[in-house]
Order: C-alpha cells, then structure tokens, then sequence
C-alpha cells in the first residue's frame, strides 16, 4: 500500500498561517524593478497580519496520514527513530518511540494527530493493516521513512555589498567578491549534508533568474546578521531581492531593504578629500622683502572632484580645491613681526587615469591607484597682512581678493574600495595689487608664484 499523504515535519501553526498568507503574495508578488510604494505597504501589512496571527494562535500540530486500504478494521501506525550515526555495521539503527491502533473515526480518515510531537530528526513510519476479521494482512503492510525539520521564519530588515559600501554591485568592477551581507533574524548556515535537520537557501531573485548562494563567510551566533557568497560571474545586470528560505519552505518577504542592484559600470564617481598641505613661495620680491621665510607650514587643504565621462584612455570631470594658511613670523628685520591670513580656491578641469594591477592567483585586474592631472582658476586672498611695530604700532593690513590660476598633478592610492590616500602637489600664481605698509605708496603689482605639495586622505562616493 503506498501512504497517501505523509507530513513529515512539525508544523506549527504560525508556519502553517504563513504558507497560507505566502500563497496570496505570490498574487501580488513585488516587482523588484519597479518597487511601488504600494506592493511594498502591502508586503509590510501582510508580515504584521500574519505575526499577530501567529501570537494569537501559537499552537503546534502534527498529523500523520496514509492511504486507505479499503475496507479494513483498524491499521497500527509504528514509528521508529533512526540513529544519528551508522553502527559497526555501517548501518543505522532504529529505535521504536511510539505504537497506535487507530480507532473507528481515525480509521475512517486515516489520519492520526501525534501528541507529544516528535522532535526533529529522522524517522521510519511503519503502517500495518487489520482486515475486517482483525488479521494482520502482511502484503499491504507499508514502511515508509521521513525527516522532521526544524521550521524557522527568517526575516531580512537590511542587505549590502560591503566591497562597495552600499547595495549596488559594478559588474565592471575587478575587485568583486560575490559576497553580501545582511542583517535581520533567524538567519541559519547552508545545507552541507543529507543529515542537516534546519538550513537555509540564500538566493538573488527577480523575474528572469535566480541564484543560489554558494557559501556562508560568516553568521553570528544569534543568527541576526549573515555574509553569503554568490558568484559573481552569473550575475547580470538587473534588480534583485535577496531572500532567505528555511527547510520547511517559510522565506523572508521581498521589501525596499532587501534589494541589490547589479549595474554594468559606475556611470560617476564623486571624491572628497581633506588634509595638510605646505605652501612654498617659489617667486616674489614683495614677499621676500618683509618676510625671511619661503614655507607657510600651519595649512589645510579641501577637494571635490566631480566624474561624469568615463572612458576607455581615462576620466574627465571637474573639481574644486580650496586651502587656507595662517602664515606668521619675524620680518626681514628684527623690528617688526609679520602675520596675516591667506586663501585660495580653484575650479579645475579634472583629468584621471586609473591604473590596474592584475591579481596571479584570481587572473582578475584590481583598481589600486589613479593618476590625475588638473588645471583651472580661481581666486587668491589676503587676509589682515599686517605688520607689527614696537609701541603698538601696526601698518595698514592688506585684504584683497584676486585673480589666481593652477596647474597640478596627484596621486590617489586605495586602501579599501573607497577609502584613499592621496598625494599632490599644485603650482599656483596670483596677480595681486599691493601698498608697500611702511609707505604706503602703491599699488604695484605683486606676482605671487607657489608650489603647494599636500598629502591628504579621502573617500570615493
């Protein structure tokens, strides 16, 4: 006799409720490109109706059912547990745990309802058939053998792809892992084996493909956050939800926080950078004549840099840089001290390169540095250039705004993906109408020419 219908796990009744609420979703299931706000209310409104069902109703049930034999007296349903491990025989043992005779009405249906529930684990289910005159009928004895699975509800509240520190994937990208991380509940490894009573499937889905997570990297203890590793090299273009589905079939509801999206390149990049830089006056007579030194050391440095148009021979963009010195000392002589402020800020037409260096072991090809080159204009400024006499006394401070230009070059060296050191140095020249303080006579015209080397760090968008 072949048995009807076996289940062959304990159902509990919020899995049950949610396979039920997952049939109607699948009605309405989210379009992972469009992501309306309404599916995604909807999907929200669903996982909440169906966990205050859950708590409403937290009840476990069991059945067991077999195919009927006809017209029959009763039926023993035999249950034996299998060893967790082969014997010296290299066989499995089995150990009977539970023995019914039905009675008239459970005859009839030919369904039991198991209480205590078994745990899960591997099982044989043994169904042995009385006929009317209550003789066992040996030929229409069936053994049949199931598996009990723990049942788990993941959720997912939040997924990335750390490489990029977001949730986009670059297929052009040689520095891809494959590997995402989220964050959520009730997160379990993958199945390793036959013997695996409660696992999980993490895949990458949409409407014209699934993929099938390879391995876990890591899984904290409380299952709350997980990092899955899937090839790469089968992702294409598109937009995906990432789901996580137990044993038993219950998966995570697709949502806004459970989306990546695979592009084919990085259409811009946005850099911002900050650090220290030192001005070296290269030529001016005016500065000479008041001041003894060449270096305004106590200086910080600011840069943009916008990248539209990528291609092949290199980037094109545009980028702002600013710096600031707080710049002071003796005088040519030693009856006065000099101090004051000055300010630069540049619009600059960008030029970059990025250099690749391919990896023996993987043959793929890893951004590590870019070359840039830039050039543009801007503004100079002189804040409170004063100087400072015996007695109090004080020339009259220069503050004046002028025209600059600069020329430069600089290095980018990655650390991570996004997060760069860099290094560079500027040569910047101002036209600036100058009063000589200790006569006031002027203006004359006071070309200003530095080479700024800088060294900053800074964080690709």
């Amino acid at each position: 006799m072949v048995i009807k219908k076996l289940l062959m796990m304990t159902v509990l009744l919020f899995a049950s409720l949610f396979m039920l609420v997952s049939q109607e979703a699948e009605t309405t299931e989210l379009d992972p490109e469009l992501l309306e706000e309404e599916q995604i209310d909807s999907a929200v409104e669903l996982r909440l109706k169906m966990e205050k069902e859950i708590a409403e109703n937290n009840v476990l049930v069991q059945p067991i059912s077999w195919e009927d034999a006809g017209e029959v007296l009763k039926y023993d349903v035999i249950i034996h547990k299998r060893s967790d491990t082969v014997g010296a025989n290299g066989k499995y043992s089995y150990t009977e745990i539970f023995r019914h005779t039905t009675n008239e009405e459970e005859t009839e249906e030919c369904t039991i309802y198991l209480d205590p529930i078994l745990p899960a684990g591997n099982y044989r289910l043994t169904i042995q058939v009385y006929n009317v005159l209550g003789m066992l009928e040996e030929d229409y004895t069936s053994v049949e053998d199931f598996v009990i699975l723990e049942a788990y509800l993941p959720e997912v509240k939040k997924v990335s792809y750390p490489l990029n520190s977001g949730d986009t994937i670059y297929l052009d990208d040689g520095d891809n892992n494959g590997i995402i991380r989220a964050s959520g509940k009730n997160f379990l490894p993958i199945r390793e084996s036959e013997e695996d009573l409660s696992y999980m499937d993490y895949t990458l889905s949409n409407d014209k493909r699934t993929i099938h997570a390879q391995d876990v990297v890591t899984l904290k203890d409380d299952g709350s956050e997980i990092e899955v590793h899937f090839d790469e090299r089968t992702m294409a273009v598109g937009v995906y939800n990432f789901t996580a589905i137990d044993a038993s079939g219950l998966h995570s509801v697709p949502d806004r926080n459970s989306v990546i999206t695979v592009k084919f390149k990085k259409l811009i990049d946005l850099d911002v950078s900050g650090g220290y830089m030192c001005p070296i006056i290269l030529f001016d007579d005016t500065v000479k004549t008041y001041m003894d030194t060449r270096l305004w050391p106590v200086s910080i440095v600011g840069k943009v840099t916008f990248i539209p148009f990528k291609q092949v021979w290199g980037y094109l963009g545009v980028g702002i840089s600013v710096f600031g010195t707080r710049f002071f000392g003796q005088g040519t002589t030693a009856t006065y001290d000099v101090d004051g402020n000055f300010f630069a800020g540049q619009l600059n037409f960008v030029y970059q390169k990025p250099i690749y260096f391919k990896n023996k072991k993987t043959g793929r090809s890893s951004h590590r540095l870019t070359l840039e080159a830039h050039a543009g204009a801007g503004g100079m400024v002189f804040n409170g250039m004063k100087l400072h006499f015996e007695h109090n006394i004080e020339s009259i401070p220069l503050n004046s705004i002028d025209w600059s230009f600069d020329a430069g070059g600089a290095l980018q060296v990655y650390i991570t993906k996004r997060l760069y050191i860099e290094t560079g140095a500027d040569f910047v020249v101002g036209w600036v109408p100058f009063v000589d303080p200790t006569s006031n006579k002027g203006p004359t015209d006071m070309l200003l020419g530095t080479v700024i080397p800088s060294i900053s760090i800074g964080w690709q968008f």
